[in-house]
């Protein structure tokens, strides 16, 4: 006998679970929602969960409008399928439709262009398909294994109320349409299972009432809200929540992105050149003032990058772990030391051009591709190592490229540079990059030497990029942060050797050296991993120890920018490096000084985020472009 729901003594056929679940399993994700963002949004409890609560479900009704009418055309073929006899044209309608559920749902996904072109994801959505398809038609076959489909049931409700909370926390940030799509196969899952569960339960009209018009209250609250109540929400939902459609920047034809095009200089306007400049720097940078005599013509640079090397993780904002004693010894032989430093990005890519630049990533003539760790330095940008070329100065980098990213994806960054070698790195493998790199460095100040030329030097170490790999057996390395932690030394321990060479022979008397990272690393924090997908402390929080022969260092607890450095220096060295600090000043970081008050400003740019952060001595704010969402906080 064919087991169904029973309502009021009457087994009801299939179409009445179907249907009987689409409420409670919408109300499921949208509560589910609206949980995960009111926990995290700040104000009264109460006003916050219910602004959230009518946001989301207002907001989700919109984001889950197609896919609710599918269901309801799903439910009438199911009834057609009871009553009308062609079942096996009925059938092959359900899967049709099912399909187009999981079409509705990939439309979503490939807004970001890169996930477009994703053969996976392509592959994912066609299993994500046969899945619902199959689903479905066992849902149409009472009599097809009961038990089971009510223990499946079970198992896909679970699993998919798990996918609306957990796929935050996967690549959180970096694709917010996959986020939106995912939050959709939710909803889809969870109506579906529990239709399986109530195929195979017998529930009395008072309790089928109760299952639906309890999740129906809910919605019907959160959709009657007052207007002050959903504003009250909005931007916490439309910066945290998948149930608003992500804004995704039109591919331009050259499929590039420009976000970060030079604003227009105008005589007035917030934007204006900064005549006062070079004092205003001064003033608000955070730097100290170089010693009285000081000519940049004197000495050579040797900027060290360590990838992915977060403050709070080194010897110097944690002593007790003796992670770096290379850095530690720098700064006890009176390095200056700077204890809030901060990257102007969360990724490599977009803070070398920024540091290379001289200017925020915003400022500075990039285009951003599709995946925003990738982009071009446009040529007519003025840099750094062009100036320092300019000066009659041997320039070279010496660094890594991860998975030939650099050479590949990444464009014209090398601009001003005589000579650049990039050791090919792939993950989990080359143990000794770090080490070559090293070898490479100290050849090519042993060539400057040789040619009695001043020289500029980029390193960058690859060690703390993952995948964290275990060089020292005796110290722990069971857990990812333990492996990172090795190889911030494994990487410091390679810095001793290039500072090493630059000592010989008095070298370090003569040259500045400064140590930085390109950006952080998180390991759960706020809900992250790595970087690239938010601008919290431990993505952009770095470590800069800066070494300028003759001046007593210090530690300094203001913060500032690694993006200052270079300016700082330049505008003590030759008359081609003084104009070229000088300009950026004037046109960019004077300005944006003068207008945010002295804040240190980090920038997280991409089709689908624009993030900025303003960090100022005893607080922080973050603000989000795309939904004008801020928060300040205490610093």
């Amino acid at each position: 006998m064919m087991r169904a729901v029973s309502i009021a003594g009457r087994k009801a056929p299939p179409w009445a679970a179907a249907l009987l679940a689409a409420v409670p399993a919408l109300a499921a994700i949208m509560a589910v929602e609206a949980v995960r963002v009111a926990a995290s949004a700040p104000g009264p409890l109460l006003g916050r969960t219910l602004g959230t609560l009518a946001e989301v479900t207002s907001s989700g009704a919109r984001q889950l409008g197609l896919s609710l009418l599918v269901l309801a055309a799903q439910v009438m073929v199911l009834w057609w399928a009871t009553v009308g006899g062609r079942r096996l044209l009925s059938r092959a309608t359900l899967v049709a439709l099912s399909a187009l559920q999981a079409w509705l749902v990939w439309r979503v996904a490939i807004e970001a262009p890169h996930l477009a072109r994703s053969f996976l994801v392509q592959v994912g959505f066609v299993l994500c398909g046969v899945t619902l398809a199959a689903l479905t038609l066992w849902l149409s076959l009472p009599r097809l294994a009961p038990r089971t489909r009510r223990v499946a049931g079970a198992a896909i409700i679970a699993v998919s109320l798990a996918a609306a909370v957990a796929h935050y926390r996967v690549f959180v940030g970096l694709y917010p349409t996959l986020h939106s799509s995912v939050a959709m196969l939710s909803f889809l899952g969870a109506h579906l299972g529990l239709a399986m569960v109530l195929l195979d339960s017998r529930l009395s009209a008072g309790r089928a009432a109760a299952l639906v018009g309890a999740p129906a209250v809910l919605l019907l609250a959160g959709a009657l809200a007052p207007a002050q109540a959903k504003a009250r929400g909005r931007p916490y939902v439309a910066a945290q929540s998948a149930l608003v459609r992500p804004v995704v920047v039109a591919e331009t034809p050259a499929d590039l992105l420009r976000p970060s095009a030079p604003p227009r200089r105008r005589d007035d306007g917030p934007m204006r050149p900064d005549p006062e400049a070079v004092a205003r720097f001064a003033k608000h940078s955070g730097l100290p003032a170089l010693p009285e005599g000081f000519d940049l013509a004197d000495h050579d640079v040797l900027v060290v990058i360590t990838d992915a090397a977060r403050y709070d993780r080194t010897s110097l904002g944690a002593p007790d772990l003796d992670n770096t004693p290379t850095l530690r010894g720098l700064v006890r032989r009176g390095a200056y030391s700077f204890s809030r430093a901060y990257s102007p990005a969360n990724g490599t890519f977009p803070t070398e051009a920024s540091l290379l630049s001289m200017t925020l990533p915003s400022f500075a003539r990039t285009e951003i591709h599709a995946r925003h760790w990738h982009g071009r330095l446009h040529p007519e940008q003025r840099t750094a190592p062009e100036a320092l070329a300019d000066s009659g100065r041997r320039t070279f980098w010496v660094g890594f490229n991860w998975k030939r990213v650099m050479t590949l994806r990444v464009h014209d960054i090398e601009q001003g540079f005589h000579r650049r070698h990039l050791e090919l790195i792939w993950p989990e493998q080359d143990l000794d990059a770090d080490a070559r790199i090293a070898g490479h460095v100290i050849r090519e100040i042993r060539a400057a030497r040789t040619a009695g030329e001043r020289y500029f030097g980029l390193v960058c170490f690859s060690s703390p990029h993952d995948d964290y790999q275990v060089h020292y057996r005796g110290r722990p390395h069971e857990s990812d942060l333990e492996r990172y932690d090795q190889e911030l030394r494994y990487a410091d321990s390679q810095l001793r050797r290039v500072l090493d060479e630059v000592s010989r022979r008095g070298g370090l008397d003569r040259t500045v050296v400064v140590v930085t990272s390109d950006h952080g690393e998180a390991f759960g924090e706020h809900d992250h991993r790595h970087h690239l997908s938010s601008l919290y402390a431990e993505q952009v929080h770095v470590p800069l120890v800066v070494w300028v022969p003759g001046a007593r260092g210090q530690v300094v607890h203001g913060p500032t920018s690694n993006l200052y450095v270079l300016p700082w220096l330049l505008l003590r060295g030759a008359e081609a490096e003084r104009e070229a600090a000088t300009a950026v000043l004037r046109q960019d970081l004077g300005p944006m000084l003068r207008e945010t008050g002295g804040a240190v400003v980090s920038e997280f740019i991409s089709r689908q985020r624009q993030h900025a952060t303003l960090r100022y001595a005893d607080s922080t704010v973050y603000y989000d472009l795309m939904t004008d969402f801020f928060r300040i906080v205490d610093a």
